[in-house]
């Protein structure tokens, strides 16, 4: 008897690869569907309209931001019961310079509601900066979850003063 003979005992060679064929597509299919089931409900860093940015000495502030954070998830998404908090740590600007708090009664860490977009939990406040650049580096973590790093756009530059939130 051959190795080869489909009349041997035991599974032929040809049910193996019917199963082969099968099972491949599966798992190919299988894999990239837990990353794209989670994404819409993971909360999401920017700005509210209330953010702008005072580049240079122009606005009464040296390299300042005025920053509205909002921490949302995707309006198809629900927030656990007692609602999650977003703890930001540590702001650079993209020149690596520091963006720190000067609003009285502010510092790290900033704590920030997670809400259902496109509604915006934080209040507006003034940072000071050595440099206006045109990103911003933001370490913080959601829920007392591991430190994550988002990179976000700075608002657009502010109309005419830098004063702070009202």
């Amino acid at each position: 008897m051959s190795e080869l003979d489909d009349n041997a005992p035991g599974v032929s060679r040809r049910t193996v690869t019917k199963a082969m064929a099968w099972a491949v597509p599966a798992i190919a299919l299988a894999a990239p569907a837990p990353a794209s089931a989670a994404s819409p409900c993971t909360p999401v860093i920017s700005f509210g309209g209330t953010s702008c940015k005072c580049p240079g000495s122009s606005t009464g502030v040296d390299f300042g931001y005025i920053l509205q954070f909002c921490v949302t998830l995707a309006n198809q998404c629900a927030l656990p019961p007692g609602g999650l908090v977003a703890t930001i740590t540590n702001i650079v600007n993209n020149s690596g310079k520091p963006v720190v708090p000067v609003t009285p009664g502010v510092s790290y860490p900033i704590h920030v509601p997670v809400t259902i977009a496109p509604n915006c939990g934080g209040a507006a406040i003034l940072f000071d900066s050595e440099s206006s650049a045109s990103s911003l580096v933001i370490t913080y973590s959601i829920g007392g979850g591991p430190a994550q790093t988002a990179y976000v756009d700075a608002p657009p530059t502010c109309a005419s003063s830098c004063t702070g939130p009202a």
